[in-house]
């Protein structure tokens, strides 16, 4: 499952980063809590070089708690200063808000505090936009659950101290990872419209039946969970109605409930990937 989904204003954006990280003070990169490590971006590494950075971990109202416990520690041995937060609720915004405050000793213009300008980056559909309007507590950026909402930059003020530059999402130009390239195709940082809706959707099945298919049972009101994954969905589709003439299961209807259930959190708290994957 190689996915190239590298629109024109993806190749904007890392030109945009690179023009004007020398005005940026700190840098707020986000990644899913649900998946950490497979929703930063590798090449923003070379984009934003050696700024100070602020790891945001968004949607832990999604994620398992224990799982989001763990990254926090295993970032904290690598000296990297994550903040869990629900943009949504505003849960962590004030800590994220005190953290960047507690930069401003640190950036002087000739002894004169100046204004800490920082840049929002991340994959699409990362809650960036969401994020910002908890942050200015007002609507001033677009908001939506797909990828590619946030077309062009924004400069926003915060509050006196502090102003964020709001860029749009973007991701690398070949993801060859498989197992990466599923996971933020899961969480739908890539368009639905280029990938097997029905193959996603079986690959999410296999994830949850084999860690907790119990959660499938009780979720999708079923009487046992089939070893054959496409009877699985064809299960699922029957005891949600999505039927067709002929009493047959709209399999693409169903695939995307799959989908959608899942990234609204109404399949439960999930992550998909652990520190332990990553350790060397």
């Amino acid at each position: 499952m190689e996915i190239q989904w590298y629109p024109g204003h993806m190749a904007k954006t890392a030109k945009i980063l690179k023009n004007n990280i020398k005005k940026i003070d700190i840098v707020l990169e986000l990644a899913d809590a649900r998946i950490p490590e497979s929703s930063r971006n590798p090449d923003l590494e070379e984009l934003i070089r050696n700024k100070d950075r602020i790891l945001v971990l968004t949607k832990t109202d999604l994620a398992d708690g224990k799982t989001t416990q763990k990254w926090l520690e295993w970032y904290k041995k690598k000296n990297i200063v994550a903040i869990p937060v629900v943009s949504t609720t505003s849960k962590g915004i004030s800590n994220l808000l005190e953290t960047i405050n507690n930069k401003k000793d640190e950036i002087t213009d000739n002894n004169y505090r100046k204004i800490i300008k920082a840049i929002v980056v991340g994959i699409p559909n990362i809650g960036k936009s969401t994020l910002i309007n908890q942050l200015a507590r007002t609507s001033k950026a677009k908001t939506g659950s797909k990828p590619g909402v946030t077309r062009g930059t924004q400069w926003i003020t915060i509050n006196r101290f502090i102003r964020l530059l709001d860029t749009p999402g973007i991701l690398w130009p070949k993801i060859e990872d498989k197992k990466r390239a599923v996971k933020l195709a899961f969480i739908g940082s890539i368009k639905d419209e280029i990938l097997d809706i029905q193959a996603l959707a079986i690959e999410l099945l296999k994830y949850l039946r084999n860690n907790d298919k119990n959660r499938l049972i009780e979720r999708f009101k079923l009487d046992c969970v089939p070893e054959n994954y496409y009877e699985l969905l064809e299960s699922i589709g029957r005891t949600r109605g999505c039927l067709q003439p002929g009493n047959r299961v709209d399999i693409l209807r169903t695939a995307g409930i799959v989908l959608e259930e899942f990234r609204k959190g109404k399949l439960g708290k999930i992550s998909l990937e652990t520190p332990e994957e990553f350790d060397s």
